[in-house]
């Protein structure tokens, strides 16, 4: 029979001593990112009952309920993890206690979360010729389940809960294409439509009514990925703009509301109001709409 046993002592000289001691006193363990994954079909449950597989349900209080219960208690325990992880000198009943407060501040928001994304699903429904419901936007759109998920994040993003808000974006990127960073702050009424390889980065900002396409980079120079802490890299996008497919728009620029950004675009600097946006020979064009 096959033994691998003379290489383990070779393949364990590849980790630093200081990980292999942390190790070997049982520091606490990461989040799993499986219960991540049961975590968001749970939220995705909870925002859209009846639209993903508990139909069977005597009723919506029941729906709700079953979700919610799932939801928080992954999330609650998940939360604990990534702080016990993150500070290892906490306490457990102290790192309990602050992910009860996280998961509570949540659960307290999730009704303003659902009213946001009834407008992000309309504005969907409104703007794909394509669409013959918002029941279908909800049920085979990808970019509504991005959305949910990245709103959600973002709100225990800025509770500074660590690591979570980051499992949850990269799970449902893993599912849809669609890499938001939780970080980014995004509008009323967005709208991906398609949305396979779009990207939106950690300090975007991006106004109401914007609809963007696959293949869409919302994104930071790669020199700007090395300043440490939080500096604003990402552009700021004006209410009103379409960005369509291939499009990138990069670094800390504002592109002005109302505009138009042509597919296969590069922009890396500040466009005015209500203009159309193309490449050109010498780079981009830019004209009034």
């Amino acid at each position: 029979m096959y033994s691998a046993e003379r290489f383990i002592d070779q393949y364990l000289d590849s980790f630093a001593r200081t990980h292999r001691q942390k190790f070997s006193r049982g520091e606490s363990p990461l989040p799993k990112l499986r219960d991540i994954k049961t975590l968001n079909e749970q939220l995705l449950t909870l925002f859209f009952p009846g639209h993903q597989g508990t139909e069977n349900m005597r009723s919506l209080r029941s729906v709700v309920g079953y979700s919610m219960q799932i939801f928080t208690r992954l999330l609650c325990d998940s939360i604990k993890l990534a702080i016990k992880y993150e500070t290892p000198e906490i306490s457990d009943s102290l790192a309990g206690g602050e992910a009860e407060e996280h998961t509570d501040a949540l659960a307290a928001e999730l009704g303003n979360i659902r009213n946001m994304l009834k407008l992000d699903a309309r504005a969907g429904f409104e703007g794909d010729p394509a669409a013959d419901s918002i029941h279908e936007i909800i049920l085979a759109y990808p970019g509504i389940k991005a959305i949910a998920v990245s709103r959600t994040a973002h709100f225990l993003y800025n509770r500074h809960v660590p690591l979570i808000p980051r499992l949850m974006t990269e799970a449902i990127h893993q599912k849809t294409g669609i890499d938001i960073h939780p970080g980014a702050s995004i509008g009323e009424s967005f709208f991906i439509d398609h949305g396979t390889g779009a990207s939106i980065g950690e300090t975007a900002v991006i106004g109401n009514r914007v609809r963007i396409y696959q293949g869409v980079a919302i994104g930071a120079f790669s020199e700007a990925s090395r300043i440490k802490g939080k500096t604003k890299r990402h552009p700021t996008i004006g209410d009103d703009v379409i960005i369509y497919p291939n499009a990138s728009i990069l670094g800390n620029i504002k592109v002005g509301s109302g505009s138009v950004i042509v597919s296969n675009t590069l922009v890396t600097e500040d466009i005015p109001e209500k203009s159309i946006v193309m490449p050109s020979e010498t780079g981009i064009s830019i004209r009034p709409l």
